[in-house]
């Protein structure tokens, strides 16, 4: 991989479906598969990670949220960047089976050119949090992969998962974030 990457995540519900709040993140985490602190995790409260190497760009599309990553700038501890999205709705319980695409982009920065678009895959079920893919040390370099996992949990849930401690106000507060309707 390139030393310096845009990983985007774009998401499409059906045409017709209820208005839902995506949110995007990214966990920093080591070789046990944990954030190896707390601000291992990058998410709309903290769009930076400790080392400054992965931040969440701001966008002005409700159907997508981009990633860039200086890899070389990575703690050697952090083995793999895990890409999740959430789900918030009001008056309603949002599930990913509603969904209609995820697609997952890696573009190399100094280029423009896209290395990765992955289209998502596996059918999700009730789930209102996935794992959709993660970028890994592999040999001497870094490697991606579709990961398409549902959680049953919003972010709490999988910042608990991955074993990051929330502030309780962080955790409980709800964000509006990119609402989408079709």
């Amino acid at each position: 991989m390139p030393p310096s990457l845009l990983v985007r995540v774009n998401w499409r519900f059906p045409e017709g479906s209820p208005a839902v709040s995506v949110d995007a993140s990214v966990f920093l985490l080591n070789v046990h598969g944990v954030v190896h602190h707390d601000r291992a995790v990058v998410f709309y409260y903290q769009p930076t990670d400790l080392s400054g190497a992965v931040s969440q760009q701001p966008e002005e599309s409700r159907h997508h949220d981009s990633f860039q990553i200086a890899l070389p700038s990575i703690p050697n501890k952090v083995h793999n960047l895990v890409f999740c999205l959430t789900l918030e709705a009001t008056g309603i319980i949002p599930v990913f089976n509603a969904v209609a695409a995820i697609q997952t982009q890696v573009i190399e920065l100094a280029t423009g050119n896209t290395l990765v678009d992955n289209y998502s895959s596996s059918v999700v079920g009730t789930e209102n949090g996935l794992m959709v893919a993660e970028l890994y040390r592999h040999d001497s370099g870094w490697a991606f992969r579709s990961i398409d996992q549902g959680f049953a949990g919003r972010l709490a849930a999988l910042s608990a998962h991955f074993g990051v401690r929330m502030a309780p106000e962080r955790s409980e507060e709800r964000r509006v974030g990119k609402e989408c309707r079709s």
